[in-house]
C-alpha cells in the first residue's frame, strides 16, 4: 500500500504531511512521463512492464521509513506512515 502520511519534525515543529494531496498533484505528471518511461525501458531493452512493477514495490515499502538527523542545536526527522 502507499504511504498516506507524512511527519516532518524540524526542531520543536512537527507537521502531518496527507500524502494522498501530494500523489493527486503528482498525478497528471506521471501519466505524461509514463510514455517517455517505457521508450527509454525498450532503448535500454528492459522489460517496461518490470520497470513499473519494481517501482510500485519501492513506493509500496515506503511506510514505516524514520529518518532522523540530530547536529548539536538542530534536529530533522521524516517519518512515512
Amino acid at each position: 500500500m502507499i504511504p498516506l502520511f507524512l511527519t516532518l519534525r524540524i526542531q520543536w515543529v512537527r507537521l502531518w504531511v496527507p500524502l494522498i494531496l501530494v500523489w493527486l498533484l503528482l498525478l497528471p505528471l506521471v501519466l505524461l512521463l509514463l510514455p517517455l518511461v517505457v521508450l527509454a525501458c525498450l532503448i535500454i531493452r528492459i522489460s517496461a512492464w518490470r520497470a513499473l512493477i519494481t517501482f510500485w514495490q519501492l513506493l509500496g515499502a515506503l511506510p514505516g521509513t524514520s529518518i532522523e538527523l540530530r547536529d548539536g542545536k538542530h534536529a530533522f526527522a521524516v517519518k512515512i506512515i
